[in-house]
């Protein structure tokens, strides 16, 4: 069975506050985008990688993976306007006889190989498939500063990624996504809309998403621990 990986990094991340994208910030002295690499590198059961980053930085993308010795990334793809455009570019980079695609976010450094498999088994036997993990903290929904409802927490999930899918069956969504021009920041969501259902992986507390300032910190003092 043949696994690709898509890594959206084509965002500039402004809630992070640096003029560098955050996904090239550097933690403990490597950029986030190369710790998240790495993972996937070192997992046997992906076979090729495909990042999907600013144009204007492929030139310099190539060289991070030259020095820290990424090896699987069969092409660098240009990104897009919008989240939705670049990964439908990488998936016009993948080989259509491709099994199972997982689309993971680049400022995910911290998943572990062990999940990494169990999204792609999940997603091979389900045809998708995502990490997420069960909320804890009451929820609400509201309108105009008003509570307007308290959600049941025991039916609330937060996604996590990777999440995986057959090929033909993201490049379906994805295509029937940029005809109709609907955007989208989950990429389990377009699935569903095709009435498709999606298999749950139990995530980790650990695999967060660093998108702020305050996610560096937390990610600095990962590091450190580990």
């Amino acid at each position: 069975m043949k696994t690709a990986v898509l890594i959206p990094a084509a965002g500039m991340g402004r809630r992070m506050e640096n003029p560098i994208p955050k996904q090239l910030i550097e933690l403990q002295s490597k950029p986030i985008l190369i710790h998240t690499l790495e993972k996937f590198e070192a997992c046997e059961s992906v076979h090729a990688v495909f990042p999907v980053v600013p144009k204007d930085r492929r030139d310099e993308i190539r060289e991070l993976l030259d020095q820290w010795g990424i090896q699987k990334v069969q092409q660098i793809v240009s990104g897009g306007k919008e989240r939705t455009d670049s990964v439908y570019n990488g998936l016009q980079a993948i080989d259509p006889c491709t099994d199972i695609v997982l689309i993971h976010d680049a400022v995910r450094p911290f998943v572990s190989i062990c999940k990494i498999k169990q999204v792609i088994r999940a997603a091979s036997e389900h045809g998708a498939a995502l990490l997420a993990l069960p909320a804890t903290a009451t929820v609400k929904r509201v309108q105009d500063h008003i509570i307007r409802h308290t959600l049941d927490r025991t039916q609330i999930w937060l996604a996590q990624t990777p999440q995986g899918f057959r090929y033909d069956l993201i490049r379906q969504a994805y295509e029937k996504a940029i005809q109709t021009g609907i955007k989208a920041t989950d990429d389990t969501a377009l699935v569903e809309q095709l009435g498709h259902p999606v298999y749950v992986v139990p995530g980790e507390e650990s695999n967060i998403k660093i998108t702020t300032p305050t996610d560096l910190a937390i990610a600095e003092m990962f590091c450190q621990m580990r």
